[in-house]
């Protein structure tokens, strides 16, 4: 997924990663929060049509350039489940959906609900080709722009995914006893040339040492075991 300022346009939205972690966000956003559920998240909101300088801004206007700082911490809550065929297991972790492995969008609502918590919408479906922008890279299908030469993906057939009901999806979010355990969870984020702030697992020292992004590694619940023996069964809110 490309960092570009387009895809925080200002809609609020939450995705799922299910490799790797990135997470990225503009300049001064206008954070409302945002969700996902696996090995990362990304959020933001902000003005898309807003061009930073490299090293400052002048936000006002007035000729008064705003230095930023080179990294930016943002702490989130972190959530350990157990895989569905383990006692007190989550039965949405390890199911495989009945379209198959896949990237799934929709099942999660564009706005969060009133409790400031992601709403399970059940209206989701399979991707069966990405949408992309004119450099080839990945974007939100909400974000599909023909206008600048993007490509159009293609949905398939509905599916809530690995997703069996609301009821199940609460707990990606809230805290459960029994069912799941939290912590908090401190990212940092590095500014881009661009003033855009990232974090990639691929440049986290902690994460490098595992691997990968493993927040949870021999944490909380603990590693399933099996091979890999790795705790892969997490979400993250911010």
């Amino acid at each position: 997924m490309k960092a570009n300022e387009r895809l925080f346009d200002g809609t609020l939205f939450g995705v799922t990663l299910l490799s790797g972690a990135l997470l990225a966000m503009p300049v001064n956003p206008a954070m409302a929060g945002g969700v996902a559920g696996g090995a990362g998240v990304a959020v933001g909101g902000g003005d898309s049509d807003r061009t930073p300088t490299v090293g400052g801004d002048d936000d006002g206007g007035d000729g008064t350039v705003v230095e930023y700082p080179e990294t930016l911490e943002l702490t989130g809550i972190v959530r350990d489940f157990r895989e569905k065929d383990d006692p007190n297991g989550h039965p949405d972790f390890e199911e495989r959906p009945d379209r198959g492995f896949g990237h799934y969008c929709g099942n999660v609502s564009l706005l969060l609900g009133p409790d400031d918590k992601p709403e399970f919408t059940g209206a989701g479906w399979k991707v069966n080709s990405q949408w992309l922008d004119s450099d080839g890279n990945p974007v939100c299908y909400t974000m599909f722009m023909p206008e600048l030469g993007d490509t159009a993906g293609e949905a398939g057939l509905s599916s809530t995914g690995a997703i069996q009901s609301s009821t199940s999806f609460h707990s990606w979010f809230n805290d459960q006893p029994g069912i799941n355990m939290s912590q908090p969870l401190t990212l940092t984020l590095h500014r881009q040339a661009d003033n855009s702030y990232v974090f990639d697992d691929k440049d986290d020292d902690a994460s490098d040492s595992l691997g990968g992004f493993f927040p949870l590694e021999d944490n909380l619940l603990g590693n399933p075991g099996g091979s890999p023996d790795r705790n892969f069964h997490f979400t993250f809110e911010l």
